[in-house]
C-alpha cells in the first residue's frame, strides 16, 4: 500500500544545544496543543514553536501541506491513542500514537532545553491489533446450518494462505455452551480452532442448543435426551461440512470435549460424514459417577466439613437413583436427579455404552488426556479407554496424557480447582500440536477418506 511515502519518512533537523533542562509540563501542552493547530489549519501557531535550525528548513505552509496530505490518504485524526514522554540525547521526546480514519502514526516532537520544538517526525505505527492480523493464520467466515428445524449459528474457520488438510466439528462439554466454549475468560474452541488453522486444519463450531434455548432462541420446548443435547446436532453440522464448496473431499473429525467427547463414539456410529474422532477430556465411566469424585474433591480443598459430608451423602443417594430410575419411573415414583432434573436426560445416559462402540467404529480415534484434570480422572477414565482398547487389541486408538494440563488442556503447576477456570489461560501449543500431526497422519495413511461428494454448500465471507 502506498501509504505517505513521502511523509512517512521525513525527519526533521534536529539540534542538541543543551544549556538547561526542559520543562516537561509545558512541552507536553506544546505536543498536544499542536494537533489541534494542525487539524484546525493553524500550522503557524505550530511553527512559532520550532527552533531555529528546524524553522529554517520547514515553513507553515509545508507544515500544513505534510498534514493535508496524511489526512487525505488515511482520513480524519479520530483520536490519541496513547503519549509517551522520554529523553533521547538531551531532548525531551513526546510521542502520541494517532489513529486516523484507515490507519496509524506516531507523531514525535522533540523539544530542546528551551521548549521549541528541535525534531519533528512522522512514523509508520502497527497496533497490536494490527500486527497480530498481519501475521493471523487463518480466515472465519460466519454462516449456519439448519436442523430439526433449528438454525444454528456457526463459524467456519480456514487457513489463511494454504489449502485445507482436513475439517474438524467442535462439540462441546456439558452446559450450554456457545460456539466458542466460552469457560470464564477462555474461549476453549475458539483457541484450538485458530491454533488449527496454522496446520493447515479447518474447522466449524457452532452454538449449542441448550445455549440457544438459554438465550431464547428456540420456538419450541427444549428436548433433553442425549441425542437432542448433543449427538444430532454435531451429526448436521458434519454433514453440512461434507458439503461445503472445496472442502467436500477432507477427512471430517469429530473434536469433542467432555461430554462432546463422551459422545464422539455415539456421533461417529451414527453419521455417515465422519472419519475419524478426538476426544479431550473424555469420562470413560457414567456421568453419574463423577459426580461424588468432584464433589469429595473440590470439598477437599479446605477439609470436608460435617456440612459437606451430609451433601456428599445426599449426593451419592441421587446417583444410585439415575441407575435405577427406569424402574422408579415404571413405579411411578419421583426421586431426585443429580445436576440437573430431567429423566429424559439421565434416562439417554443410561442406555448408552461407549466402551462397547468404540471398538466397534471403522476409523481412527485419538483420546487426549490433561493430567492434573480433577473433573475426568487420568488414573480412572483414561485409563479405563486405553485398558479397553488393549482387551480389543483396537490399531486404531491412540492416547495421548499431559502432565500439567487441566480439564480445559491449560497448563499449570498448583492442583486444579474450579476458580482455576477463572483465571485466563492458552490451550496447550503441545497438544495442539499432537492432534494436528495426527489428523495429517490419519489423512495421510487413509488417502481413500471422503472421496464421496455429497453435493456443495458455498460459505463465502461476508
Amino acid at each position: 500500500m502506498k501509504l505517505l511515502k513521502l511523509i512517512f519518512f521525513i525527519i526533521f533537523i534536529i539540534s542538541f544545544v543543551q544549556t538547561r533542562a526542559q520543562t516537561k509540563t509545558v512541552c507536553i501542552r506544546i505536543a498536544e496543543q499542536s494537533l489541534q493547530w494542525l487539524n484546525n489549519g493553524q500550522s503557524d501557531s505550530l511553527y512559532q514553536n520550532y527552533d531555529t535550525i528546524v524553522s529554517e528548513k520547514l515553513s507553515a505552509e509545508i507544515t500544513a501541506t505534510i498534514w493535508k496530505q496524511i489526512t487525505s490518504q488515511i482520513g480524519a485524526l479520530v483520536k490519541v491513542d496513547t503519549l509517551v514522554v522520554g529523553a533521547v540525547s538531551g531532548n525531551l521526546m513526546v510521542d502520541q500514537v494517532l489513529e486516523f480514519e484507515k490507519s496509524y502514526l506516531k507523531y514525535r516532537l522533540n523539544f530542546n532545553a528551551e521548549n521549541k520544538i528541535a525534531g519533528i517526525f512522522f512514523i509508520p505505527y502497527r497496533t497490536a491489533q494490527a500486527a497480530a492480523e498481519s501475521t493471523k493464520t487463518f480466515n472465519e467466515t460466519e454462516f449456519s446450518f439448519v436442523n430439526d428445524g433449528i438454525e444454528f449459528p456457526a463459524i467456519l474457520c480456514t487457513p489463511k494462505n494454504m489449502k485445507s488438510k482436513a475439517i474438524v466439528i467442535l462439540v462441546h462439554g456439558s452446559g450450554p455452551n456457545d460456539m466458542d466454549e466460552t469457560i470464564g475468560p477462555n474461549k476453549i474452541f475458539k483457541q484450538i480452532a485458530n491454533k488449527l488453522a496454522a496446520y493447515g486444519i479447518a474447522s466449524i463450531r457452532y452454538h449449542k442448543r441448550s445455549f440457544l434455548a438459554q438465550q431464547g432462541l428456540l420456538d419450541e420446548k427444549l428436548k433433553t435426551d442425549i441425542n437432542h443435547i448433543v449427538v444430532n446436532d454435531a451429526i448436521a453440522a458434519a454433514d453440512f461440512a461434507s458439503r461445503i464448496d472445496s472442502l467436500e473431499y477432507l477427512p471430517r473429525i469429530i473434536v469433542g470435549h467432555s461430554l462432546g467427547a463422551y459422545m464422539a463414539p455415539a456421533i461417529a456410529q451414527k453419521s455417515s460424514s465422519v472419519d475419524a474422532i478426538i476426544m479431550l477430556a473424555a469420562n470413560a465411566r457414567p456421568l453419574e459417577d463423577l459426580i461424588i469424585e468432584q464433589y469429595k474433591y473440590i470439598y477437599s480443598q479446605d477439609g470436608i466439613s460435617d456440612e459437606e459430608k451430609k451433601e456428599i451423602q445426599a449426593m451419592k443417594k441421587k446417583v444410585a437413583d439415575v441407575k435405577k430410575l427406569e424402574e422408579y419411573i415404571a413405579k411411578g415414583e419421583i426421586v431426585e436427579l443429580p445436576l440437573i432434573k430431567d429423566t429424559d436426560f439421565w434416562l439417554s445416559l443410561n442406555k448408552y455404552k461407549p466402551l462397547a462402540i468404540i471398538n466397534n467404529l471403522q476409523m481412527p480415534v485419538l483420546i487426549m488426556q490433561g493430567v492434573r484434570d480433577y473433573q475426568v480422572s487420568v488414573y480412572n477414565d483414561f485409563n479405563l479407554w486405553y485398558c479397553n482398547s488393549k482387551e480389543a487389541q483396537s490399531k486404531d486408538q491412540t492416547f495421548i496424557a499431559y502432565k500439567g494440563l487441566n480439564h480445559l488442556f491449560i497448563a499449570g503447576d498448583e492442583k486444579s480447582f474450579p476458580q482455576e477456570y477463572n483465571e485466563k489461560g492458552d490451550v496447550s501449543q503441545k497438544m495442539i500440536s499432537d492432534m494436528a500431526n495426527w489428523i495429517i497422519n490419519i489423512w495421510d495413511a487413509n488417502s481413500n477418506i471422503s472421496k464421496i461428494k455429497r453435493g456443495v454448500v458455498n460459505i463465502r465471507e461476508k
